[in-house]
């Protein structure tokens, strides 16, 4: 029988602003690093098969730091704009505190 992870990426740069971000392309902050390798540590004694990603940058920044800290770097990746975050509209970019 299999197991499915599901990992949300960690700190972004408008999470850290406090932002809408939805579709917007922003990439991780150093925390959101660090956290995603720790991430991958924490799975590090899982057989992992596949991995999937968003199309958005901050997806796959996590899951290549998952790979570095579990030192799973074979493991194929499949994008897809599927998994992307959902449209905020007018909120996006907008202050959320």
């Amino acid at each position: 029988m299999g197991k499915l992870i599901l990992a949300r990426h960690h700190e972004s740069e408008w999470n850290k602003l406090g932002k809408w971000t939805g579709v917007t392309n922003v990439g991780l902050t150093d925390y959101g690093f660090d956290m995603s390798r720790k991430m991958g540590e924490i799975v590090k004694d899982l057989h992992i098969d596949l991995a999937f990603a968003s199309d958005q940058i901050r997806s796959l920044e996590t899951l290549l730091c998952m790979e570095d800290g579990s030192k799973c770097l074979d493991v194929p990746i499949t994008r897809s704009a599927a998994l992307n975050d959902r449209d905020y509209g007018d909120y996006t970019g907008k202050d959320k505190w």
